[in-house]
């Protein structure tokens, strides 16, 4: 199974240990593909560095975190121009998606969860990905 996991979840699972406990089940799973690529990468060190998330994380705890990502993503890099989501700094994941046969995008942004499905990606809530790796 091929998946691609939004900034949103990254970035909670720096912030929470429950979150990182939860994504375990995944990261763990050596029949699940996580793809990312170096804008998510770079989205997920921006986002981690704002200011209101300066007072939860550290930034070596944030390198940490992406030394370890790194390591488990296997990096791709879309070729594909997509421009669909209300938001359209999250195209490039819905690029990722068409060029890779992304199977599952994994998010909590309503701007992708309305596109679902985005040609062969479902575009789910975390929550019921979560329930079809405990079935």
């Amino acid at each position: 199974m091929r998946i691609l996991i939004d900034t949103n979840l990254w970035v909670r699972a720096l912030i929470s240990e429950r979150t990182r406990e939860r994504l375990a089940l995944v990261i763990g799973n050596p029949d699940v593909q996580i793809l990312g690529s170096q804008e998510l990468i770079e989205e997920i060190r921006d986002v981690a560095n704002r200011p209101r998330l300066k007072k939860f994380l550290t930034i070596k705890d944030v390198n940490q975190f992406l030394e370890i990502l790194g390591q488990r993503l296997d990096l791709v890099s879309a070729t594909t121009e997509i421009r669909v989501c209300r938001d359209p700094e999250d195209d490039y994941l819905l690029a990722i998606c068409k060029d890779f046969s992304v199977d599952y995008l994994l998010t909590e942004d309503e701007d992708l969860l309305v596109l679902n499905p985005f040609g062969e990606t479902q575009i789910i809530h975390w929550v019921d990905f979560e329930k079809l790796l405990l079935q």
